[in-house]
């Protein structure tokens, strides 16, 4: 797709007077492929889980008016029943009322990012937050560079790997805690945030953060950071959860057959195309001292048969777990989404719920 527009404005004179608790989003898409397709914006309060679809409330010369009471709305994503571009969500702030989105498709990509905005203060803090990510990680590259002269040539060995990552992810916390303590962020987006990188952050790291927030300014999204937390304080004390794993007969003979220092239980299903991308990385990673056990959410068992193969996992023991979501592992372990995994240490006890690969390789390599 080549390089177009999509421009969320306000035009008053176009479109008259909106009354003061309404919110007022004009789409326009240069792409001219958009201009006879209709498309809905759906709505998402802070920290909900029900989105709401509304349909245009107005159309001129290509351009898609939304109109919406301010309820406290706080995600909103465009999208076309009859196009299946993705479009990255942009937020609203609770006085928000006149919103300039731009969006631009770069030619390399079929995905709609955000490139301009106004009119939001939780996306203008959004765009703050991403900036002094991007500064940080790209200052931990240049200082690794700096302490290796051959950091090309070692970059992917995984004790460099291992050092970046815990280098990021210190200076990330950090900033977030910076930002935290500045007075005229629009908190909500910082719950934002940590929710979409739950698994980088520590039982510490998330108590310390929610202690310095009140719930109110997060909504929903306090409550799964503390689902979240509750989850990885488990995760220490596990007897429940291990009692839980242990009632499974076939995991825990499954458990009692490997000799490997870690055990990663991966959760799967062969329809879940992340999760099939996974299997290959874990495969070609070729960890010597992690074991692994398959348990796929797959209701058909020639199916889970069939993906393991082809994902070259069959070597592991998969078990199959029809009621997938609805399972009490899946419970709870809060496996909401695929692919999943449980990590087990030496003395087969938890020490990770749905971890990144990166957290991954800091437990089983650090020394």
């Amino acid at each position: 797709m080549s390089l177009c527009f999509i421009m969320l404005f306000i035009s008053p004179l176009i479109y008259g007077h909106v009354s003061n608790d309404s919110v007022r989003v004009s789409i326009s898409i240069a792409d001219t492929s958009f201009q006879h397709k209709v498309p809905k914006l759906y709505l998402q309060k802070l920290g909900g889980q029900v989105r709401i679809p509304i349909k245009p409330s107005g159309m001129k010369n290509g351009q898609f008016l939304f109109t919406f009471k301010n309820e406290n709305y706080f995600e909103c994503i465009l999208r076309f029943d009859t196009d299946n571009t993705p479009f990255v969500p942009f937020y609203l702030s609770l006085e928000s009322d006149h919103v300039q989105i731009e969006y631009t498709f770069p030619s390399s990509t079929k995905m709609a990012f955000v490139s301009r905005s106004s009119g939001s203060k939780a996306q203008d803090d959004l765009a703050r937050i991403e900036k002094g990510i991007s500064e940080i990680l790209n200052k931990n590259d240049e200082q690794l560079r700096l302490k290796y002269e051959n950091y090309d040539n070692i970059a992917s060995r995984i004790d460099i790997r291992n050092e970046h990552y815990n280098l990021d992810l210190n200076e990330k916390f950090l900033f977030i805690k910076k930002m935290s303590h500045d007075p005229s962020i629009y908190a909500p987006v910082l719950y934002l945030y940590i929710v979409n990188s739950i698994e980088d952050w520590s039982v510490d790291q998330l108590k310390e953060f929610l202690s310095n927030h009140n719930p109110r300014e997060g909504g929903s999204y306090h409550k799964q950071i503390k689902a979240s937390l509750a989850i990885k304080e488990a995760a220490y004390r596990d007897d429940k959860l291990r009692t839980i794993l242990n009632k499974n007969l076939e995991i825990q003979s499954a458990i009692k057959s490997i000799d490997q220092k870690y055990i990663y239980l991966s959760l799967w299903a062969s329809w879940c195309g992340p999760c099939r991308s996974h299997n290959k990385t874990l495969i070609s990673a070729n960890y010597k001292n992690l074991g692994f056990i398959g348990i796929s959410f797959d209701k058909n068992l020639a199916d889970m048969l069939r993906a393991s193969k082809e994902d070259n996992i069959d070597k592991w023991k998969q078990i199959q777990m029809k009621k997938g979501f609805e399972s009490e592992i899946a419970k709870s372990f809060g496996i909401n989404a695929l692919p999943g995994n449980i990590l087990l240490n030496d003395k087969r006890e938890i020490i990770g719920i749905n971890i990144s690969d990166q957290t991954l390789e800091h437990v089983i390599f650090q020394k």
